[in-house]
């Protein structure tokens, strides 16, 4: 019995494709095709990172702003719980950015 495009085995044993090594018929120290901009890709992904990890420090902040301000003015009652936590979060935004 098959099952689509492979046998009827509960887990294959191996999942390859056949490719000739990367650096096949090329003399040391010569980069295979392709491979010039992944200088360029890795830095791109680094800097893509370090934004990712800036927006989420300025919205734990955003939030920080939104939990000490905001909410107490529009729910009113106890300032000091809705301080404290805005504190925190403000805390958790500028340890996340720095």
């Amino acid at each position: 019995m098959r099952v689509g495009a492979f046998a009827a085995t509960r887990f294959p044993r191996r999942w390859t494709v056949e490719q000739p090594p990367v650096n096949a018929g090329r003399p040391a120290g010569q980069a295979a095709p392709g491979s010039e901009g992944a200088p360029r890709r890795t830095s791109l992904a680094a800097e893509r990172t370090y934004l990712a990890w800036l927006r989420t420090g300025l919205g734990a902040i955003g939030v920080a702003l939104a939990v000490g301000r905001l909410i107490p003015a529009l729910l009113g009652g106890s300032r000091v719980a809705y301080a404290a936590l805005g504190a925190g979060y403000g805390v958790l935004g500028a340890f996340i950015i720095a």
